[in-house]
């Protein structure tokens, strides 16, 4: 079973029938979607899914940003809420910490999205010069749950999907412009933001998949945006 209809769930569409599974795919995107009317449906929909599918596995998304304690704000605090709720009330689950995921169809307020409809259109934003972010291809997340899902790796953990590269956000906006062959229209702040991934958990399994490669980053925007 799939809940949702945005951006992740599309990507697990495969387990709309799944008698099983439980992939609760319908949370607040980002800090930019961030509504308190937003934080009580997702609450209340989030203890219903639980309580109607008692004999399933949740699979519950939760951010990487989290750890990012120096820019600590709601979105973060209400991830950590909703991962507590499902602890408090799932007896099977798993929770999956995701950074930038990248990949058609994202949410406009995504950090790259965001980026390259700004460069695309020329809109005014601030960059932070000091932030590092770790980018993800859906189709890699996709490929590492199900593998996880599949081969039952772990019980009622917390485990982060990330690649092993931080990236200055620069450089992202760098490789966008390069794409759309227009100079960005950006002020530059000193604002810091950077923090690291623990993804020891999934060590094994990320080095069967590209998540290594050199180049990986520009290999998924090119992917997603070259063409655009």
């Amino acid at each position: 079973m799939v809940i949702g209809n945005g951006f992740i769930s599309n990507n697990f569409g495969s387990y709309k029938d799944d008698p099983n599974i439980v992939i609760y795919a319908s949370g607040i995107p980002n800090i930019v979607s961030f509504t308190e009317q937003g934080v009580r449906r997702e609450k209340e929909l989030l203890k219903k899914t639980i309580f109607d599918n008692p004999f399933c596995k949740i699979v519950y998304f939760s951010s990487c940003g989290i750890y990012d304690s120096e820019n600590f704000n709601d979105y973060s605090l209400h991830k950590l809420n909703m991962e507590q709720l499902v602890q408090g009330i799932s007896d099977n689950y798993l929770i999956f910490r995701l950074p930038i995921v990248v990949g058609s169809g994202v949410n406009d307020g995504s950090l790259c999205q965001y980026f390259f409809n700004c460069i695309k259109n020329d809109i005014f934003f601030e960059l932070w010069k000091l932030a590092y972010r770790y980018l993800i291809d859906i189709d890699d997340v996709f490929k590492i749950v199900k593998f996880v899902l599949d081969e039952d790796c772990f019980h009622n953990e917390i485990v982060n999907i990330s690649s092993s590269v931080k990236i200055n956000v620069l450089k992202i906006v760098g490789i966008l412009e390069g794409f759309l062959g227009k100079k960005a229209n950006y002020k530059l702040c000193d604002k810091v933001s950077d923090y690291d991934i623990d993804i020891l958990k999934i060590k094994n399994i990320l080095s069967e998949s590209c998540v290594y490669k050199d180049g990986y980053v520009n290999n998924i925007l090119e992917k997603y945006y070259k063409n655009e």
